[in-house]
């Protein structure tokens, strides 16, 4: 009788146990067999009273029997060949290893959707969306540190036809210079082959994108225009539902126009502005003389902060917005919240300045001579509203000549940029980063 086949036979039981008992088991019976092996009497058998065989040590410790050979770990289960789409993978793979050593398990072919437990042999993962029924070949190798076996095995993913439904994305894009359509500028969602290109109405639409997240872009080949730095884009069914993916408009900047947008609307390169609208509080009593200034001054500035300074806000200044105080300017910084507008005949022309947190505008102050009309007040009370410089560039209220009595097209313009419905956040900086309220509409 063989004791090792004996034992080998015993497979069957064996592989009914967990890993860690199975390689216990073999270990503990192959110690048995090696320290006791029972002499039969004859080949025939022997009866319960046949003589025994003692092994007796001699005190030689000489060994020159070679080593046993390594016996190959085996795998004694059968794979998993089947999963439906968007659901979990498992297949736990069972090996027995006649010499107890420790079993490690591997995958050196497999989709990418799938992984394995290297001391337990479970291989798991969730098969991804299908539009039609595919495969996957997997092998997975089992070793115990010197030899190694492998299974191979093909999974069947099956279509089930209820899968993630693609989404058509569009866009329309004009320019915050005049408004107009722009064509010809490539949409394009970046490492990706999803991109359009706009047509004479400024439109362009990506069909059937997948759900996901991605780098968005505007770019105008001809450089005409400047290109947005690249922002997120969320594509899914929820951001269809709520009108994110369809017909979105967003606005450019001439790039002809970067350096006189510098230097009007932003501070070392930095927007500034309010974000709740400001309180007007205009001081009748001229500051040197200590008299009442005239009813047409004081008029003069209400109108141009209801007229000129609502239109470039976007938001309208009432006179519930503006307070008449018959009385010198206070010193001191104005409360948060208000503008302090006054006359001082102390200066020439018109001074203004205001007060941040960070880069929101959270008071500002305004003071004219006497001498000054509507394009001093403009320009003072524009600049309150921007945190900013002025430029000579174009023609613009933020011109020092002070000639302008009515926004000019390029006003509309920075009004566009800074309060508008594409406006660009606080602390911007050149290149453009994501506008609010555009495209980008992660987290919106």
């Amino acid at each position: 009788m063989n004791l090792e086949n004996t034992l080998y036979n015993f497979s069957g039981i064996v592989g009914k146990m967990s890993k860690l008992a199975k390689n216990k088991f073999l270990q503990y019976s192959l110690a048995l067999m090696m320290t006791v092996t029972p002499v039969l009497a004859s080949c025939g058998g022997a009866s319960a009273t046949s003589d025994q065989t003692t092994i007796t040590d001699t005190g030689n410790n000489d060994d020159t029997t070679p080593p046993p050979a390594n016996n190959p770990p085996t795998i004694t289960s059968s794979p998993v060949t089947s999963v439906n789409e968007n659901s979990a993978y498992s297949y736990d793979v069972d090996a027995i290893d006649l010499d107890g050593d420790n079993l490690t398990y591997s995958l050196t072919t497999a989709p990418s959707w799938l992984s394995i437990n290297s001391s337990t042999g479970v291989i798991s993962g969730t098969a991804p969306d299908l539009s039609s029924d595919t495969t996957a070949d997997v092998t997975v190798q089992v070793t115990d540190g010197t030899d190694t076996v492998s299974q191979n095995y093909t999974i069947t993913i099956s279509d089930t036809g209820g899968g993630v439904s693609s989404e058509n994305v569009s866009v329309l894009v004009k320019g915050f210079d005049s408004g107009a359509a722009l064509s010809n500028i490539i949409f394009e969602l970046l490492n990706t082959s999803y991109s359009c290109t706009t047509d004479s109405s400024g439109s362009c639409e990506i069909i059937s994108v997948l759900p996901g997240n991605y780098e968005a872009q505007f770019r105008d080949n001809g450089a005409v225009y400047e290109t947005y730095k690249s922002g997120t884009l969320q594509v899914n069914s929820t951001k269809a539902s709520e009108g994110k993916l369809s017909d979105l408009e967003v606005r450019l900047i001439p790039a002809a126009d970067r350096d006189f947008v510098n230097k009007i609307l932003r501070y070392n390169s930095e927007i500034r502005k309010w974000s709740t609208k400001p309180i007007w509080d205009i001081y009748t009593t001229e500051y040197v003389s200590s008299t009442t200034v005239s009813q047409s001054l004081i008029d003069g500035v209400k109108d141009a902060i209801k007229n000129e300074m609502s239109e470039f806000y976007q938001q309208t200044f009432s006179d519930s917005d503006i307070n008449i105080y018959d009385l010198s300017r206070p010193s001191g910084q104005p409360t948060d919240g208000h503008v302090k507008v006054y006359w001082d005949d102390n200066i020439t022309g018109g001074w203004n300045t205001s007060y941040f947190s960070g880069n929101e505008i959270i008071s500002a102050v305004a003071k004219f001579s006497t001498s000054e009309g509507k394009a001093r007040f403009l320009e003072e009370l524009g600049e309150n509203l921007i945190g900013s410089g002025e430029s000579n560039i174009y023609p613009s209220i933020f011109n020092n000549y002070t000639i302008y009595t009515s926004l000019q097209e390029k006003d509309s313009m920075l009004s566009e940029i800074i309060y508008g419905s594409y406006s660009r956040p606080t602390g911007n900086t050149s290149p453009d980063n994501n506008p609010s309220g555009t495209i980008f509409n992660a987290g919106n």
